[in-house]
């Protein structure tokens, strides 16, 4: 599938009054239910605008080391008690984050329990994976799994719900970061012998989780392209997060000047294209040398960029590397618990109006 003319819309409310106008049948909506405040706030926003979605909650388990006055827990029980406005096809899906040994395993569980129940979304012209409550390491394999079986599924039309919001996305941080490995769902390499041409995407300042998977492939890494954000409202954000990171982009990737390349993340196409533009000039260039070399993402900014990672990764079958947290802080928990009103992004990924 093809991603170059792919569709999108800051206009969510409109879209989908005029869309379920239409197909006469309202959508469903998969959607997290965590700590998030942007959970279920796809759905909350088209009842307000009078319609009625269906949704699908996806429950999973998520850990403060610092939550000494049980914000996490008030943010989780005002979302569930948010539930009991929309009518649900299931009760929510369980999801365990982890193993026993702490190994990432809710990404292979959600598509096994999506799975379990596909009879249900073959009454509904559109599915909409609401990602503001989900993390990507739930959200990545789900939306590679439903785009690479669709049919199997009986999915007619795949969307995304987007809610970027920088006040939420840079006041929750991770803070007990496992070992990167593979995202289940997307390529994995054949052998131990694979080189690597690492693009990750930066958008924040996670020197951490950056240099954690850096360590991981550096003696197979033999280029590093990192995307970041090109904003025109503010242009020295991006010169600020630069600084932010250059002691880890430049003495610690060893990263040249040159092959930063800089991308407008609010558009998950720009990046979609980017990466597929990378990837096809290095199988070029490097499909005579011995060995095999693979281009290999990571996400890094908002959720919005990253769809467009992940829809590159299904297309070209490139892996993702990712590492993935255990605990959550949140210095200012009142972000969790005050009132927000973010308009979705509207991302139509699959269906009708790729169909032509």
């Amino acid at each position: 599938m093809n991603w170059d003319n792919g569709y999108y819309t800051k206009e969510f409310t409109k879209f989908w009054t005029e869309r379920i106008a239409e197909t006469c049948n309202p959508p469903l909506i998969i959607s997290g239910l965590g700590f998030d405040p942007r959970s279920m706030m796809a759905a909350k926003n088209l009842i307000e605008s009078g319609n009625k979605p269906f949704v699908l909650p996806i429950d999973f388990s998520v850990e403060s080391s610092d939550d000494k006055n049980g914000t996490l827990n008030q943010s989780i029980n005002k979302n569930r008690a948010l539930l009991k406005q929309f009518k649900t096809i299931h009760s929510p899906l369980k999801i365990d984050m982890f193993d026993s040994r702490n190994r990432a395993i809710g990404g292979r569980q959600i598509v096994s329990k999506i799975y379990n129940i596909r009879h249900h979304f073959k009454q509904f012209s559109d599915v909409i994976i609401d990602i503001g409550g989900l993390p990507r390491s739930l959200f990545a394999p789900l939306l590679s799994f439903i785009i690479k079986n669709k049919k199997n599924l009986n999915i007619k039309n795949i969307h995304i719900a987007s809610l970027p919001n920088e006040t939420l996305d840079l006041g929750i941080i991770s803070d007990q970061i496992l070992e990167p490995t593979f995202m289940y769902g997307f390529e994995k390499p054949s052998s131990d012998e694979e080189k690597y041409v690492w693009i990750p995407i930066i958008g924040k300042n996670d020197p951490t989780r950056l240099l954690k998977i850096h360590n991981r492939i550096d003696k197979a890494c033999i280029e590093t392209c990192p995307i970041l954000p090109f904003r025109r409202s503010n242009p020295r954000q991006t010169d600020e997060l630069i600084l932010d990171l250059k002691q880890v982009l430049f003495e610690e990737i060893r990263t040249f000047n040159n092959n930063i390349i800089y991308v407008d993340h609010s558009s998950p196409f720009s990046v979609y294209r980017e990466i597929v533009k990378l990837s096809d000039y290095y199988n070029r260039l490097l499909q005579n040398l011995p060995g095999n070399v693979m281009v290999l993402i990571t996400p890094l900014d908002n959720k919005t960029s990253s769809i467009g990672a992940i829809i590159a990764a299904v297309e070209k079958r490139l892996p993702i590397m990712y590492a993935e947290t255990t605990n959550y802080r949140v210095p200012n928990s009142d972000i969790l618990l005050d009132p927000i009103n973010i308009e979705p992004i509207e991302i139509w990924v699959a269906g009708e109006a790729y169909d032509n």
